[in-house]
């Protein structure tokens, strides 16, 4: 008897070292993750309203307004285009990607 109680009582200390371990290993798995997080963020909040700054060591350009990107980046019918009757559209409202190109009667019956 005097046996399991020496047993039980061996189970319950490392019981309790395993709880306290648990315990230390969430806190500081936490605190690394808050501190992951803000240094990753950091950076970002340091750098300037306008868009320029120096980060990591680089130095960022201010680029351009997407207006100003827009407009490069519209279709303009070319006149060999017109003259052989074919229409370029783009499958993106905004940019010139994926670029098709269709003859301009097809256009027209999907207009």
């Amino acid at each position: 008897m005097r046996q399991l109680l020496i047993w039980l009582e061996r189970i319950i200390t490392r019981h309790k070292a395993l709880k306290r371990w648990k315990r230390i290993v969430t806190v500081l798995a936490a605190i690394m993750t808050f501190a992951t997080t803000y240094a990753l963020i950091l950076p970002a909040i340091t750098v300037e309203k306008n868009g320029t700054g120096e980060v990591g060591g680089m130095y960022l350009e201010q680029t351009e307004s997407l207006d100003d990107m827009l407009e490069e980046n519209a279709i303009e019918p070319s006149e060999e285009d017109i003259i052989a009757g074919i229409v370029t559209y783009s499958t993106d409202k905004r940019l010139a990607a994926n670029l098709e190109t269709i003859p301009a009667e097809r256009a027209v019956e999907i207009i």
